[in-house]
């Protein structure tokens, strides 16, 4: 079993904080079941297949992980109760949760979760780079963002699941994820660095993301603009250490 967290440092308007990463690999939740909270053993009863199943426990896991790594202090995971809240969005219920949001995503056998105080709203998201979805996730893709795909020398389908990781994040920090209109969405800046890709939103002025390439994995961060994030190497070690464990 591989598992483990990270700090990101955030820097915003001269002040600092942190969030937490946390990793997991969704093959090992049988061994993270006792980390459910009664409630969620009721939520786990509800899931109609083996891989929502394992979704589920590994993604509350890796959130359960994150947030008592944020709270630098132990709580013992079953008493924190991750509920969704009416849009769907991951509530955080313990005896510090007044201090502390999480999101939650998984993919192609991993689990990825982010703690942070939620005062500083935050959003992850990660996707397999798999060509199988390839047609769909180019069907998100608006004319005017072709060209910001086209402009980086890397192909079509790994600039799509940025761009669909990075709206995800971005919804997610906004507690909405895809369900508001694409085009509220829609990328207006696709700008690489030495990290990966920072990309800004055409009607979203105040939300930015950090997308970046891990293996074969595309993670993204969804954050207030003005944010700068620092600490992604280690983040990008820590997931490239789980997806290959």
């Amino acid at each position: 079993m591989f598992e483990s967290t990270r700090r990101l440092r955030l820097s915003r308007s001269g002040r600092q904080s942190e969030a937490t990463i946390s990793c997991v690999l969704v093959g090992d939740w049988s061994s993270f079941v006792e980390s459910l909270h009664p409630y969620e053993w009721e939520q786990l009863g509800r899931a109609r297949s083996d891989k929502r199943r394992s979704d589920f426990v590994a993604g509350h896991h890796a959130a359960k992980l994150a947030i008592c790594a944020q709270l630098a202090t132990w709580l013992r995971p079953s008493s924190i109760l991750i509920e969704p809240g009416v849009f769907g969005q991951p509530i955080v219920r313990c005896p510090e949760s007044a201090r502390v949001g999480v999101s939650i995503a998984h993919s192609g056998g991993c689990a990825v979760a982010i703690a942070f105080d939620v005062g500083h709203p935050m959003g992850i998201d990660i996707e397999l780079i798999n060509r199988r979805r390839e047609a769909t996730l180019r069907s998100q893709v608006v004319d005017s963002e072709v060209s910001l795909c086209l402009a980086h020398r890397v192909s079509m389908l790994e600039m799509s699941t940025h761009l669909w990781c990075a709206k995800e994040a971005v919804g997610k920090a906004m507690l909405t994820g895809l369900t508001v209109p694409s085009s509220l969405l829609e990328v207006s800046s696709v700008v690489a660095d030495h990290d990966g890709y920072r990309i800004r939103f055409r009607n979203l002025i105040q939300y930015g993301a950090r997308a970046v390439r891990i293996r074969n994995y595309a993670v993204a961060l969804g954050h207030p603009r003005d944010t700068e994030l620092q600490g992604l190497d280690s983040t990008k070690a820590l997931v490239a250490g789980v997806a290959h464990a």
